[in-house]
């Protein structure tokens, strides 16, 4: 390997403090070269990128990141492959974007955007993508705030229309990326037959780039609890 390979991934590696100066059903594509800055931009784009905490494995690379912001976590993986792209040896590498808030590598990690790149000839055949190039893709109904896992169910509530609305509420916002939410739903019809509750209407989420396609949707879920509370979304169309 050469020396300045070498000293690219000590540097990418030091602690988060000194990196700070440096999302399935909808996803992005952000296939372009990283852009390029003079000397005379470089000092505020770099500013503008957010802290992470950066660590590979051969080809497999890891960010951790403190935000759920697609337009953050794109800086991110701009800068990253950037520097994988100019300085890493030929071949394809793959970046995982995780949320540092609760991370444990003994568990599955919080994932909140993959992304591929492709170092040369040999990265184009590994990864799909033009040399030179490299993708992202956002996961969908991933959050990474600090102290934000929402509650979910609350079990020792009985099974009514609000809560059967409530319930929908959360199928349909995890088909969102996190800054489409929160998503505005209208249209609402609700009816029960046997306890089975089911919620229609229409779901308009923020319109952000790489999300529009899935701005407004129509929506169908049955909740049910027979002893096990349970909500499905049966039903989650593009209106055009």
């Amino acid at each position: 390997m050469e020396e300045s390979a070498i000293m690219q991934r000590r540097w990418l590696t030091v602690p988060i403090a000194l990196l700070s100066a440096g999302l399935a059903a909808c996803s992005v594509d952000d296939t372009s070269s990283p852009t390029t800055t003079t000397p005379s931009t470089a000092a505020a784009t770099v500013a503008a990128v957010p802290a992470y905490e950066f660590s590979e494995d051969g080809k497999k690379l890891t960010a951790l990141v403190r935000t759920d912001d697609t337009d953050q976590l794109r800086l991110v993986y701009r800068e990253i492959s950037g520097r994988v792209l100019a300085s890493y040896p030929a071949g394809g590498y793959f970046l995982n974007l995780d949320c540092a808030f609760g991370n444990d590598p003994s568990k599955a990690a919080n994932r909140l955007a993959t992304a591929k790149i492709a170092v040369g000839p040999l990265g184009a055949a590994q990864t799909g993508l033009e040399p030179g190039k490299a993708s992202i893709d956002f996961n969908t109904g991933r959050m990474c705030r600090e102290g934000a896992a929402p509650e979910t169910f609350n079990a020792d509530r009985s099974l009514d229309r609000d809560y059967a609305v409530e319930l929908c509420r959360g199928r349909v916002e995890e088909k969102y990326v996190a800054d489409q939410r929160p998503v505005k739903m209208m249209n609402i019809d609700v009816t029960e037959a046997s306890g089975r509750w089911t919620v229609t209407g229409t779901a308009q989420g923020k319109s952000k780039p790489g999300g529009g396609e899935m701005a407004k949707v129509s929506f169908q879920c049955v909740s049910t609890n027979d002893g096990l509370l349970k909500t499905d979304l049966v039903k989650f169309d593009v209106v055009r």
